[in-house]
């Protein structure tokens, strides 16, 4: 023998043959798929914010509408008492 071993043919060892000769490919690939990883939790963070905003002005649209409605019925209410100890 000359001093050199055989290595077994497995896949980590082929991997790893792979990412050796191809460093630049497998390195602008795994950026590529941090940031859409990145990027995915960004955008689904950002969707449910969204959505909370929405509930919280919807909610609050209702409470203006309700209050709206209040004041309305308080005033017509007035002005039927108003009206009526005018005459």
């Amino acid at each position: 023998m000359d001093g050199r071993s055989a290595q077994d043919d497995t896949l980590g060892y082929r991997a790893g043959k792979f990412i050796q000769r191809n460093k630049i490919v497998v390195g602008a690939a795994a950026i590529v798929a941090v940031l859409l990883v990145v990027t995915t939790i960004v955008a689904v963070y950002s969707a449910s914010v969204t959505e909370r905003q929405r509930q919280l002005i919807a909610l609050e649209a209702e409470k203006s509408r309700r209050s709206s409605i209040s004041w309305s019925r308080c005033l017509m209410q007035r002005t039927r008492k108003f009206r009526k100890d005018a005459n």
